[in-house]
């Protein structure tokens, strides 16, 4: 998972139902509780490049559910990345006020 809101929104246990994605997120509780042994973590995007891809391009698709059963052609050498660990660099910046 790419995004470090999306991450504290599941985690979190309090979430509204007033929220706009509170019934997302209902679905990913059920499911990870369907999985059973299953967390959820943030990981930065230089360090799951197949993930930042997916989500880039789902802008450019239909809305909707993408059933992806196996890796597309354009995966293979980020998964490949992806599996040895290869890093980019990520750049932070700090409040210090």
């Amino acid at each position: 998972m790419d995004s470090a809101t999306a991450v504290r929104l599941i985690q979190r246990s309090g979430t509204s139902s007033f929220h706009p994605f509170a019934g997302v997120i209902s679905d990913c509780r059920k499911f990870i509780d369907q999985i059973g042994n299953c967390g959820v973590y943030h990981i930065y995007r230089e360090q799951n490049c197949v993930a930042d891809s997916l989500a880039q391009a789902s802008y450019n698709g239909d809305l909707g559910i993408w059933p992806i059963d196996s890796a597309l052609d354009w995966m293979g050498s980020l998964l490949a990345d992806d599996a040895r660990g290869v890093c980019k660099p990520h750049w932070i910046c700090l409040d210090i006020s």
